[in-house]
């Protein structure tokens, strides 16, 4: 038997042997129909999609998992105009923590860097980012649902919301803003303002 054969029979027996771990759903009816699958709470609709039971507002408690749906999320206001902010995980102000940062379409987030890595996931919406000191829109890249970014700590970066935006955050340690301009704190504009209508 020439070798380029025995290759491919070895080839087509490992994959016999390895395509039940592969992912493929597994066939236990006898018509080799696919098994029913449910999850408790949830129903599928026609179109496959899940409909939610309806509960209080805030986290769904299973057992010791804290869970978070978007229609649970108690928003707050956030350090942003117009923008909201939920903790969902940990402590802002101690260490670790997971926050969801809500922006109105055209939010700017001028250059700023945190003193830990941090980790974003865009849940809803799109966003431009990009790293630097200065604003760079040709630089700037655009990141829609799903996407992740991570930003090492100390590194200068900055955003703006083209639609609603939610952003998943992630800090290794307590959260602190550094500008690399002063003026664009929104906690010092704000206080600025403040002063100037009096």
């Amino acid at each position: 038997m020439p070798r380029r054969q025995i290759r491919f029979a070895l080839f087509v027996a490992a994959f016999l042997v390895c395509a039940p771990f592969l992912g493929a759903p597994r066939s236990d009816a006898a018509d080799g129909s696919k098994p029913a699958t449910a999850e408790p709470g949830k129903d599928r609709d026609a179109a496959g999609k899940y409909e939610e039971e309806e509960h209080d507002s805030g986290p769904v408690q299973l057992g010791a998992i804290t869970a978070y749906r978007l229609l649970d999320i108690e928003w707050q206001a956030g350090p942003f105009p117009g923008s909201d902010v939920a903790v969902v995980a940990g402590d802002p102000n101690a260490g670790l923590h997971t926050t969801y940062l809500r922006l109105p379409p055209g939010t700017r987030i001028p250059p700023h860097w945190h003193s830990f890595d941090e980790y974003v996931t865009v849940v809803e919406g799109t966003i431009l980012f990009g790293q630097g000191e200065r604003v760079d829109s040709n630089a700037a890249r655009l990141f829609g649902p799903g996407a992740f970014i991570h930003i090492p700590a100390k590194v200068p970066h900055y955003a703006w919301s083209k639609s609603q935006v939610i952003l998943s955050q992630t800090r290794a340690g307590a959260a602190d803003f550094h500008w690399v301009n002063p003026d664009d704190d929104p906690a010092r504009a704000s206080t600025i303002k403040s002063t100037e209508k009096k």
